[in-house]
């Protein structure tokens, strides 16, 4: 039991502690720690949790440095009229690097991406592609590194061009982890399609 009057309530972290004094006759002091744990693939507040609590973790990755190899150019393929889009159930995604083998579009389709994409710890870096459909060719590309967290069937990338010009990600995609990579459903402009990645190492 406390006694007397509170004079003070202090919250720090990382420790996440509630500090509460009491004066009067007699003084006494109290200590509630709260915990929480760093989730998997959500580094946004807590992501290095340590015996002195959790904070703020640093890029894993930077621009031009041990880029991600290059995808080549998918296979791709038009879905049947009849098939459904892919219903995404999430998961956790694996630390490692991911090369795109084959889209599924459901819609016509003029253009396909060939994506590498190293994952880690919350972290990624984007090596990104895109070819001509028809003869296969590489048109355009971009570098960049970012963020990631997972909510539920979503994944949130926040990027950084690696190249003044080129696009940065702010962008979520529906997904699924599968026993050695990755499916992901997008779309643009009405066009749906799913692209599913190989855990290469």
């Amino acid at each position: 039991m406390f006694s007397g009057r509170i004079i003070l309530l202090q919250i720090t972290r990382p420790e996440r502690q509630i500090r509460v004094a009491m004066l009067g006759r007699t003084l006494s002091f109290g200590l509630l720690i709260l915990t929480g744990a760093c989730g998997a693939n959500s580094p946004a507040e807590d992501d290095t949790c340590g015996p002195e609590g959790c904070g703020q973790a640093q890029q894993a990755f930077a621009c031009q440095v041990a880029v991600p190899p290059q995808s080549p150019r998918p296979t791709a393929s038009l879905a049947t009229a009849a098939a459904a889009e892919p219903a995404p159930v999430g998961g956790v995604i694996a630390n490692g690097t991911y090369t795109t083998t084959a889209v599924e579009f459901f819609g016509e389709f003029a253009s396909v991406s060939g994506e590498t994409i190293e994952f880690r710890d919350g972290f990624y870096h984007r090596n990104h592609t895109t070819y001509l459909a028809t003869t296969g060719e590489a048109m355009t590309g971009f570098e960049e590194v970012g963020r990631f967290s997972t909510d539920g069937s979503t994944v949130t990338l926040e990027g950084t061009a690696c190249v003044a010009g080129s696009p940065a990600s702010n962008t979520t995609w529906e997904y699924s982890a599968t026993d050695g990579g990755l499916r992901i459903l997008r779309g643009s402009s009405g066009l749906m399609w799913e692209e599913r990645y190989e855990l290469r190492h």
